[in-house]
């Protein structure tokens, strides 16, 4: 029977009725069926599953993540290494300009039950490209049967005159599986010069966001990418002098476990 918190009777005092008891209801001009007792088992049980609290870890490869004592379930986050910025050359007759670097992929599960221990890798940002070169890709984070992969490195521009037309594309963002949500990073920027008006690639973001913001100088590196996982920015630069530029480094990846218990 439903009972409002007005209409419950305590003809005793409040007692404990066994040593597992945190107290005693006793009784109810419901009848005995509808005594009750709080004990220390079914008071606990009203907290299970709450967050206990959440671990990040943003290094190690082949590592071992071991259950804490008492963690029933856990929500685990991986997000994969954002690909590095294109580099350019040019020299005091041409101009040229780089594509961004891609974010990392993203993906998320939850384990309602849980093993002993798991197996875990966190990815590294991609290098920017030194002078003409393109980014490198970032590396991939996983986690059990998870995997985010790392953004792709941007494309190195082609030096050349102020009067001509060039690009040079943005690395595609990294895909993801294995998670209950599974999401890609976001391609970076396409480098380009439209006779003599120039503009750097921009490095795409990850889950978290951060495109970088783009170079429009003509003597510039590429920007590091400003989230984990996000993408670097690629350099640009020309007519000033015979130059190299770099591009910017891919922003590392990481993994975020949350511990319930």
């Amino acid at each position: 029977m439903s009972k409002n918190i007005d209409q419950v009777y305590m003809a005793n005092p409040i007692t404990s009725n066994a040593s597992t008891d945190l107290m005693y209801f006793g009784q109810s001009p419901y009848g005995a069926g509808n005594d009750a007792a709080m004990t220390f088992a079914n008071f606990s049980a009203q907290f299970s599953g709450l967050l206990s609290k959440f671990q990040i870890y943003t290094t190690g490869t082949a590592a071992t993540y071991t259950v804490p004592a008492g963690i029933t379930s856990i929500l685990v986050e991986c997000l994969a290494g954002g690909g590095g910025g294109g580099g350019i050359s040019a020299d005091v007759s041409t101009l040229n300009v780089s594509g961004g670097g891609g974010g990392g992929g993203y993906c998320r599960k939850f384990y309602a039950t849980v093993s002993a221990t798991y197996t875990y890798t966190v990815g590294g940002g991609g290098a920017g490209g030194v002078g003409l070169a393109n980014g490198t890709n970032g590396t991939n984070t996983t986690f059990d049967v998870m995997t985010a992969d790392g953004g792709a490195g941007g494309a190195h521009g082609s030096a050349v005159s102020s009067s001509s037309i060039s690009f040079a594309i943005g690395g595609n963002g990294g895909s993801a599986t294995g998670g209950d949500i599974n999401l890609a990073g976001s391609a970076g920027g396409i480098g380009l010069n439209i006779i003599g008006s120039t503009a750097a690639g921009v490095g795409g973001a990850s889950f978290y966001g951060g495109n970088t913001n783009t170079q429009l100088s003509t003597d510039a590196n590429g920007l590091a990418g400003i989230t984990y996982g996000g993408g670097g920015g690629g350099a640009l630069g020309g007519f000033i002098a015979s130059l190299s530029q770099n591009g910017g480094n891919g922003g590392n990846g990481l993994i975020i476990i949350w511990e319930f218990a």
